[in-house]
């Protein structure tokens, strides 16, 4: 006989599930994939760029009934937000392993920095004085922090530099703005300034300290960037031959946005190796700094600068190949695009487009592109100034403007470390001298040439100068789309997030987006979950809704539903005319804590009828249900026995 103890003990083994029998707390959940080509010819669509994409999220508390359709059919969500990715390159570069590698960090050493820590008043630019600030001056959230660097125990052999990495004090990521490590050659006959270690602007700061700033760049990086390492065939002198000879100096810019007082040892770590490689690697930067004029309450305001043929006058007949960009403007920037052109201004290749311009997220945009002599490289900027009362100009503040394109290139060419314009009313410098036009003869050794320009070329958007060429794209509706292990055919026991796709970005507790790409095919897959019973949407596009290339799904009593829409304002994105999107698919469930997800329904938008779902339970839900069984019996064994 069956004790009853027993018999309860049997029940409850039975009845409930394994989840249920442990605390693990479940949550509904909605997750949306599917899959999309780089480029669908479709204006109402969004391209996805080898440079930074701005993806853009949402997801509402209840699901539409039907499709949805109608004014407010959909309803407003209960979040959002927006990130930046670079879909197509995935991750950070791969790590060079094949060699012997050796670091240094370059680092400041526990720094406090306040509210005071400002830069001057005026600074001088090749001579030419610079009010920092407009008229009320560097606010208290601005600080720009120099160290010099005594690495002469590095000249014991020819080395070479391979790469750069971030250093990061946690807790300051927002405020870290950017890294400048500077060749200072000029540090090695005055000590004081080789252990500086303070304000780069300050009236006491050292003479030599002043006069590495917008010098010869060695390695550069912004908020949001990765590591850069040089491709295996090239690296940056360092150590004996190196024309710095074992010194620089360290500049950071630190956006001290809520006006504290903290303390920080960010910086970069520098790998080197003893075995050369066949390249020397140079830097050069290009674009606009003295003269940035930019009118208050402008939606889009363009910028040009040229650099012109002269200042690629001495590139060896082989031509120079860049492998890396970085573009770079301030807050107001929205838009930064670097074109290499001929001598006659002709279009000939793209040095970096980011037309999604992100402020927080800069970083290196790998490159294979040749520039021979006598080509020009043409940098635009684009900038929204809304909401701005004032004229927004050059200056070392966040609230300030730059217009710069860095370009990492190999082999190593000298005199060539810049190529600016400056735009000013009065050609002459504080010294008497006059600002040079850039011309093919040498200039004298030491000087590094400027540009002038008239100030009418900063403020036009378009003419003969500035076109870039227009991207011819046709459809081909013809073309069946191949559906491969991006459908989902099942009932959502084969959905394995992690296995699936190459990366995750976990946006809070309650957000994950996935994503792979096929570059042989030109293709994007992405999923998006979220804890919600409601409607889940993922774009692309500037960051904002407006603009955006949007695909919505959910989940209803009549089954799945997922579109391919358009936001033409800050409103319900309208479906679009053409469905571009593919490998669609939706499901309703719970998840735990763990990621752990039961999908018990799953359907497909019936605009692509080559995918059809049924309801189902998941992997976690058949697995629960076959250990109750294994439970069940066992208990009836032990109550046999009893």
């Amino acid at each position: 006989m069956i004790p009853s103890s027993s018999l309860v003990y049997l029940v409850y083994v039975f009845a409930f599930p394994l989840s249920s029998r442990f605390a693990v707390a479940s949550v509904p959940s909605t997750l949306l994939r599917f899959s999309r080509k780089f480029s669908t010819c479709d204006s109402s669509d969004v391209d996805i760029t080898d440079v930074t994409n701005r993806v853009i999220w949402a997801y509402g508390s209840s699901a539409p009934e039907g499709e949805g359709s109608g004014s407010g059919g959909v309803g407003g969500h209960v979040d959002r937000g927006s990130l930046s990715l670079r879909l197509r390159s995935g991750g950070p570069p791969p790590y060079p392993s094949d060699e012997p590698i050796n670091s240094i960090d370059f680092i400041v050493d526990d720094v406090t920095i306040t509210p005071d820590d400002v830069p001057s008043q005026t600074f001088q630019f090749e001579g030419i004085m610079i009010d920092n600030g407009g008229e009320d001056g560097p606010q208290g959230t601005t600080s720009y922090f120099c160290r010099g660097i005594n690495a002469t125990h590095l000249n014991d052999a020819p080395q070479h530099a391979i790469g750069f990495e971030p250093i990061i004090t946690p807790g300051n990521e927002k405020k870290v703005h950017h890294i400048l490590l500077y060749e200072c050659p000029g540090l090695a006959d005055d000590p004081e300034a080789a252990s500086f270690s303070g304000n780069c602007w300050a009236d006491s700061t050292p003479s030599n300290i002043k006069a590495c700033n917008f010098g010869n760049v060695i390695s550069a990086w912004a908020i949001g960037g990765e590591p850069s390492y040089f491709p295996p065939e090239a690296g940056m002198k360092v150590g004996n031959g190196a024309k710095h000879g074992g010194y620089y100096m360290m500049e950071i810019h630190y956006d001290n946005y809520d006006s504290a007082t903290f303390k920080d040892s960010s910086g970069l770590k520098m790998l080197y190796t003893p075995t050369l490689r066949p390249n020397d690697v140079g830097i050069m930067y290009t674009g606009a700094l003295v003269g940035i004029d930019i009118p208050p309450n402008q939606e889009r305001y363009d910028l040009n600068a040229r650099c012109p043929w002269g200042c690629t006058a001495n590139v060896p007949p082989t031509g120079i190949k860049v492998f890396n960009s970085l573009l770079h403007a301030h807050t107001a920037g929205v838009s930064v695009r670097a074109s290499l052109l001929s001598k006659f201004g002709d279009y000939k290749a793209s040095l970096g487009t980011e037309d999604y311009y992100d402020f927080n997220y800069q970083t290196p945009i790998p490159l294979d592109v040749t520039i021979h002599k006598d080509d020009e490289i043409h940098t635009r900027c684009s900038y929204n100034t809304m909401g701005r009362s004032t004229n927004t100009k050059f200056g070392l503040a966040t609230g300030d403007e730059m217009c710069l394109t860095y370009l990492w290139y190999y082999p190593e060419i000298s005199d060539s470390a810049r190529c600016l314009f400056a735009n000013i009313d009065n050609p002459t410098l504080q010294s008497g001298d006059s600002l040079r036009s850039i011309v093919p003869e040498p200039t004298e050794e030491g000087l590094l040439p400027i540009g002038i320009c008239d100030a009418n070329f900063f403020n036009f958007a378009s003419s003969d100068d500035a076109t870039y060429p227009v991207e011819y794209c046709e459809r081909d509706d013809t073309t069946p789309v191949e559906i491969e292990k991006w459908s989902v055919t099942g009932n959502g026991d084969d959905v394995d997030l992690d296995a699936q796709y190459d990366f995750k970005e976990d946006i809070n507790e309650k957000v994950s987006i996935y994503y792979s790409v096929d570059s042989t095919k030109s293709e994007l897959h992405m999923a998006i979950r979220a804890d919600t019973e409601g409607w889940v949407g993922v774009g692309f596009g500037g960051g904002k809704m407006k603009g955006s290339d949007i695909v919505m799904g959910w989940v209803n009593e009549d089954g799945g539903w997922v579109s391919d829409r358009f936001a033409e304002g800050n409103w319900e994105p309208a479906v679009d005319q053409l469905q571009d999107y593919y490998n669609l698919a939706v499901y309703s469930g719970t998840c735990n804590e763990g990621d752990n997800c039961q999908w018990s329904k799953a359907s497909a938008n019936p605009l692509n009828e080559d995918i059809i779902l049924g309801a189902g339970v998941g992997r976690s839900e058949a697995a629960g249900t076959l250990f109750g069984l294994f439970a069940f019996l066992f208990g009836l064994w032990l109550a046999w026995d009893e």
